[in-house]
């Protein structure tokens, strides 16, 4: 029995830092399943989302080891993976793209906010939808 792939925009917006808690990777790992029925579906890192780019080692502070795997895995995917600039130079003024990211600016990810079907954000406890 075959998937066939859902037409809808779906996407996962993270806001949520790697090392704060569980709900990034949870994201990630929701992310990688709904990859495999829905195409063309994207990935937006924003604020200490993207965190997620620089390197982690999550057995230092308890996190599964599989967190570094996911990120190379949906970009072979061929799942977007977006990164908001003004997060970047927030949080991370020195990276450089060496993956299948693509920067983009605040203004661009809110329109894919609004022009997508199915939006799933995670982000901290306490900060409004």
């Amino acid at each position: 029995m075959s998937v066939e792939p859902l037409n809808k925009k779906v996407l996962f917006v993270i806001e949520e830092s790697p090392t704060a808690h569980l709900r990034h990777f949870e994201a990630m790992r929701m992310a990688l399943g709904f990859s495999v029925t829905h195409s063309g579906m994207k990935i937006l890192l924003r604020g200490r989302g993207v965190l997620a780019l620089r390197e982690v080692h999550p057995e230092l502070i308890g996190l599964p080891p599989e967190l570094l795997e996911v990120l190379p895995l949906l970009g072979d995917l061929s799942v977007g993976i977006l990164v908001e600039a003004e997060s970047l130079s927030e949080y991370l003024p020195d990276w450089t793209a060496s993956g299948p990211e693509t920067v983009i600016s605040r203004a661009e990810g809110m329109d894919l906010i609004l022009g997508s079907d199915l939006v799933l954000g995670f982000w901290s406890p306490g900060r409004a939808a």
